[in-house]
């Protein structure tokens, strides 16, 4: 069963949100997007359990690369190329981060992509499909991984039943039920 987040983490939830969108309207706009995509009709709904490990890497990782209202995915790729930049987004343990790399003197012409990927982003069922898709060949990969295994054996014991314990790029049941 899914158990829903505590009322500490709903507020954290809230104001990590309310910290990232400086404006109101961006707020409502991620969170109505984020709701309609995942079906919820509450961040207050987002399960703590392991069943939705990976949701926020792989949106995350869609939301930087299909584009955004004003730029659509093949002209977002052709400027970030032509200018020598990337946007990415991942998530760990403890946070998520959506990036950007640039030279000095597209900075500006780069923070306008930016802020509409973060404001504005185009979440697209064919391009989730495929970065889903993308995220759950990467973890059967890694399961012929020594490495990859102790490290997720070890963190499952040392934190067994807390946050820690979960993976953050998910798992190939918890992607898979993601539509």
């Amino acid at each position: 069963p899914v158990t829903i987040i505590p009322p500490e983490q709903r507020c954290n939830l809230h104001q990590a949100i309310k910290e990232k969108f400086f404006i109101k309207k961006s707020i409502s706009y991620a969170w109505s997007r984020f709701n309609a995509h995942f079906k919820l009709s509450s961040y207050k709904q987002l399960p703590s359990s392991k069943e939705q490990e990976g949701i926020e890497n792989l949106l995350l990782d869609v939301m930087t690369n299909a584009g955004s209202a004003k730029y659509p995915k093949s002209e977002y790729n052709r400027l970030l190329d032509k200018m020598g930049s990337s946007i990415s987004g991942s998530s760990g343990l403890d946070y998520g981060n959506i990036v950007f790399n640039c030279i000095n003197k597209n900075f500006y012409a780069n923070w306008a992509i930016f802020e509409d990927v973060i404001n504005a982003p185009s979440i697209d069922d064919a391009e989730f499909k495929k970065q889903r898709d993308a995220m759950i060949s990467n973890i059967k990969q890694e399961k012929s991984d020594p490495d990859a295994y102790l490290t997720e054996m070890a963190m499952n014991d040392a934190f067994a039943n807390l946050n820690y314990d979960k993976n953050t790029n998910g798992s190939e049941e918890s992607l898979s039920k993601l539509t």
